[in-house]
């Protein structure tokens, strides 16, 4: 049986954004020839100061909105 990988990409509402300013994420970048699972598993992540790798996953926030703190702002 045959089943290919989903192509595509999660849907970022902003990617710039400020603290407090809600940030959600879509599915509708994402195309899978089988369907996407009911479910899906969430987890914002933060990257080190300025930017760089590694990214670590943020406590508590795995639902489709997210708001971030000062210590999400910029990372």
């Amino acid at each position: 049986m045959n089943n290919p990988p989903p192509t595509g990409a999660p849907v970022l509402s902003t990617t710039t954004p400020t603290e407090g300013e809600v940030v959600t994420v879509s599915t509708a970048g994402i195309a899978d020839a089988d369907g996407l699972p009911a479910v899906l598993t969430i987890r914002w992540q933060q990257s080190a100061a300025g930017g760089a790798a590694p990214f670590t996953d943020i406590a508590g926030a795995t639902s489709a909105s997210f708001p971030p703190a000062a210590a999400q702002v910029n990372r």
